[in-house]
């Protein structure tokens, strides 16, 4: 809980009462260069096609570094799972679940609901930029179908047509920027600008050990044609420090350099989630002191940006009008995820505007876990944003915060869960019970996580998912209007001795009436991993499950990858398009890099994976 909200506005400290959070902002710069255009490019630009052989020929330590994220781990509160400590769920703790979901695995011929599917960005397509694991986003407008997986991106158009790629995030941005890249993610703001953004962390370490810079780097495209060319790159601060001072933000003392003589105060932001508002692009990040002498770094808290879109729009300077919150409860607000209005609805824009923040009561540690608890938070003022003197003119309020009693979900990896795969292939890691997407969509947030379950209390624990659609409103009864949030619908998806992981949820309205879409991957003694999406209805719950199509090989990762004994796996991309049609994409199994098999590149087999993606288009239509 907060009492006070501290905020800087160019240097000056006030303090505000009844706020709930400590709010940093920045305007306009008084310098610097106009942003400039990035190049979005065709398909027939050979330079951006798979060249394995030029990969082979020239491995150069420099293109490697230029694609060495830190690896996030999902295990621990440490970005590299250095901390240890394995608390447990008890058995009596797990979820129940009676009834399973039927598997109905028809593919896109057989399957009535699905318009559209195809396989899109894959390990072939990454070339020097093999990171682990692949971490699908999708964003889907005006015709146009981007998904970006970690540093490499692919468009298409909305029947599956190949249109431009695989690029470079790197190349992208530019090399200007310098540094390291990671989390590459993408969001088209269908309800306001008609805009896509894209956006990635870039961060520098001296020494290639200790932290000397941090940032969100954004790309925001000129028109709703994205081969038209993007403004950019801006760039927003993510070390938790006043942009004016250079000191810590408030409720961030964790971030203060052990060394400051020879190392910088500051964080690493890292695992960003991506929402939009009516006004503002917003970012949930997580903070690590990677300077500290702690073996990975140390979770500090988090931190939420609102970046406001006029400023990416106008395009004028390279770091734009953004507001940082800081000062949250570290134990009860990791991987803070903002809501993205998802196409067919409008963005909130009662109480000034509004935006949403969520976040799982279980994903912060595993001796959190199981947990009952889902946080929501609501963002008012957001106009402010998009005014012409902000910040000057006034400042977004975190004005409530209302926990939602949830049914029961608990940490798959402290709950036991050894998710196998089939033909004696590398157990997959099991996730945590953390939000990695939230969907408004007309007053209701949908969002999803990974839990364990149990199938009539018998066998060993599975992993499953959790989904809940939450009802928003506001108590205009008082003078100020008090946030109001409800859990109108939510249930598990699990299947009988194999498991449903990196579960999303976007809601669907083509259909007629609202229907969630969930998309997860299915892996166990009988399946390989495989993309599966099942619509989910408020009143029935979740229906059979769909599979566009079942992989038949064992996923596998360069070596090395299984050096905790599991294989790193990726996760599943969800949005709305603006005719209501649910867009997935999923991890899969696909077949073996065919140079792979030659012996004599066994050097190289660090970049030896088979994972893949697919992507699918579903009309929910008749439950299940």
């Amino acid at each position: 809980m907060w009492e006070l909200c501290t905020f800087v506005v160019l240097g000056v400290a006030a303090i505000v009462p009844n706020a709930r959070a400590d709010v940093q902002v920045k305007g306009f710069p008084g310098s610097g260069s106009a942003v400039g255009q990035l190049a979005f490019p065709g398909a027939d630009q050979q330079r951006y096609s798979v060249n394995f052989n030029s990969y082979l020929a020239t491995p150069t330590t420099q293109a490697a570094e230029a694609f060495a994220p830190l690896q996030w781990r999902s295990r621990s509160t440490n970005f590299d799972d250095s901390d240890t400590t394995q608390a447990t769920v008890d058995r009596s703790s797990i979820p129940s679940v009676v009834n399973t979901q039927l598997l109905n695995l028809l593919t896109q011929q057989g399957d009535p609901s699905a318009k559209v599917a195809f396989p899109a960005v894959s390990v072939a397509d990454q070339e020097r930029a093999n990171v682990r694991p692949p971490n699908p986003s999708l964003c889907v407008g005006n015709g146009f179908v981007i998904e970006i997986t970690d540093l490499v991106f692919k468009a298409y158009d909305i029947s599956g047509k190949f249109l431009a790629g695989p690029v470079s995030v790197v190349d992208f941005f530019g090399s200007k920027m310098g540094g390291r890249f990671t989390n590459a993610a993408c969001v088209f703001d269908g309800a306001d600008t008609q805009r896509f953004y894209i956006t990635v962390l870039s961060y520098d370490l001296q020494g290639g050990v200790h932290l000397s810079r941090s940032q969100l780097a954004v790309a925001v495209s000129i028109s709703a044609n994205p081969a038209d060319g993007f403004l950019g790159p801006f760039t927003v601060p993510t070390m938790g420090l006043d942009a004016g001072s250079g000191q810590l933000l408030p409720g961030l003392e964790g971030c203060k350099s052990p060394n400051p003589a020879a190392l910088p105060d500051g964080c690493l932001g890292a695992q960003p989630a991506i929402g939009i508002d009516q006004y503002g692009l917003w970012a949930g990040l997580n903070l690590y002191q990677i300077n500290s002498e702690a073996v990975g770094g140390n979770y500090t808290g988090p931190l939420l940006l609102a970046v406001s879109k006029r400023s990416l729009l106008e395009g004028k300077k390279s770091q734009p009008a953004y507001a940082a919150f800081s000062g949250w409860a570290a134990d009860s607000s990791f991987s803070l995820v903002p809501a993205i209005t998802q196409g067919g609805s409008k963005h909130s824009t009662g109480n000034g505007g509004t935006a949403f923040v969520m976040t799982s009561g279980a994903s912060m540690t595993q001796a959190e876990s199981p947990s009952a608890v889902l946080m929501a938070w609501s963002i008012s003022n957001t106009s402010t944003l998009m005014r012409p003197g902000f910040p000057r003119t006034g400042l977004p309020e975190l004005s409530g915060e209302v926990a939602l009693k949830s049914y029961s979900f608990a940490d798959p990896s402290a709950a036991g869960v050894v998710v196998t795969q089939p033909d004696g292939g590398i157990a997959l890691e099991p996730q945590d019970s953390r939000l990695t997407q939230v969907s408004y969509y007309n007053g209701m947030l949908w969002t999803a996580a990974s839990t364990a379950v149990l199938i009539n209390r018998q066998g060993s624990p599975l992993e499953g998912a959790i989904w809940w659609a939450i009802e928003t409103g506001f108590d205009n009864s008082a003078a100020d209007p008090v946030f109001t949030a409800r859990i109108a619908s939510q249930g598990y998806v699990s299947v009988m001795g194999n498991h449903i992981i990196n579960p999303v949820i976007t809601p669907s309205g083509a259909s007629g009436t609202v229907t969630g879409v969930l998309a997860a991957g299915l892996v166990g003694p009988d399946y390989h991993l495989s993309p599966v999406w099942t619509p989910v209805n408020m009143q029935l719950g979740a229906g059979a499950l769909h599979a566009p199509i079942l992989a038949k090989a064992a996923l596998t990762g360069p070596s090395g990858d299984n050096s905790q004994g599991t294989l790193l796996h990726g996760g599943s991309a969800a949005t709305t398009d603006a005719n209501g049609l649910a867009w997935v994409a999923s991890e899969w199994a696909n077949k073996p890099v065919d140079f792979c098999q030659n012996s004599q590149l066994l050097p190289y087999q660090t970049i030896c994976a088979n994972w893949g993606t697919y992507i699918t288009a579903v009309t929910p239509g008749s439950w299940p």
